[in-house]
């Protein structure tokens, strides 16, 4: 990272995520950090900045939930039939994606 990220550019990385997915495990989806933006946004800009310089993150920002998804309507009695998603938080969403 040659210079410090503003607050824009994580507003605008922030706006690129969906806002009708399932938050992660903090509960707090990226809609929050949008409809509280004056108040959070300089406060997330510090925090991301501090996490590029350092290269540390919270362990909690990097937690996810691992569901397991059916594939189909069909009976669901094998492993097979099954597929993982991982709920990631939206705060970690917004750092990776910088």
């Amino acid at each position: 990272m040659l210079q410090p990220f503003i607050d824009t550019e994580v507003w605008t990385t922030a706006k690129s995520l969906g806002k009708n997915v399932c938050p992660g495990k903090d509960a707090i989806g990226v809609v929050f950090y949008l409809h509280y933006w004056d108040l959070l946004g300089p406060i997330l800009t510090r925090a991301v900045n501090l996490i590029f310089s350092t290269g540390n993150m919270p362990d909690e920002w990097t937690e996810g939930i691992i569901y397991m998804i059916p594939k189909s309507d069909a009976q669901c009695n094998e492993i097979s039939k099954w597929h993982p998603i991982t709920l990631l938080n939206d705060i970690y969403k917004i750092v990776a994606k910088l």
